[in-house]
């Protein structure tokens, strides 16, 4: 995008310019954290208004310290809500980072780790 263009609403662009391939090569274990991604995943859309759709209501993430799940806690938020977010244990420093972006618009943001469980031989848990 060149610094001159304008989006549909006539302002103009938020960032002028992309990450242009080739990127370099990220490994992590799964899950990953978001923290040594490099550039990091932009999820902030400054320019969302929200109408607050979702006033007085509270919204369950799983998998929220992160990826497409703190991208939506996040205009959850805007749009009035307070949001739970459920993650991994190995993944709080994200989900704190993810819990600061939801307070920063006036709304509470509850951080529950996960509890996994394996099925034994047996199919039990």
């Amino acid at each position: 995008m060149q610094d001159q263009e304008q989006d549909q609403s006539g302002a103009p662009p938020l960032v002028s310019s992309e990450p242009t391939p080739p990127l370099s090569e990220q490994k992590q274990d799964p899950p990953g954290l978001e923290s040594y991604m490099d550039p990091r995943p932009r999820y902030r859309a400054e320019r969302y208004r929200a109408p607050d759709k979702l006033t007085g209501k509270v919204a369950l993430i799983t998998g929220g310290d992160s990826g497409i799940g703190r991208a939506v806690a996040l205009p959850y938020a805007r749009e009035g809500a307070d949001v739970a977010v459920v993650y991994l244990p190995g993944e709080q420093s994200e989900s704190e980072e993810t819990r600061q972006v939801v307070e920063e618009q006036g709304r509470r943001c509850l951080l529950r780790p996960a509890i996994c469980a394996r099925r034994n031989s047996a199919g039990r848990s």
